[in-house]
């Protein structure tokens, strides 16, 4: 089975594939990266459980992660997943 992971810290986009393989070497596990550098450095996902949570306001951050996950779930026609569409100045302004 392959399972993607979507880390929110340095440490775990570089390790913990290799650490749960480890574990369950029966399994593939790799991380996606929110970006990739032009250098080739993976940048992981900022995290959001450091912004106060409400019902009415959802964290740039938190969005980000979610369509992500979707993406990762459900790709797209041609079985790659979909992109992400960019957060609107609102949204942007919003998660700050």
């Amino acid at each position: 089975m392959r399972i993607k992971l979507i880390p929110t810290g340095r440490c775990e986009l570089l390790g913990l594939p290799e650490c749960l393989r480890r574990v369950f070497p029966e399994h593939t596990f790799e991380t996606v990266p929110a970006r990739v550098e032009p250098d080739g450095t993976r940048v992981p996902f900022d995290g959001f459980t450091s912004a106060r949570l409400s019902s009415s306001f959802v964290p740039g951050n938190l969005l980000k992660l979610v369509q992500q996950l979707a993406s990762e779930v459900h790709p797209g026609r041609d079985g790659q997943p979909a992109r992400a569409p960019a957060m609107g100045a609102a949204a942007a302004a919003g998660a700050a």
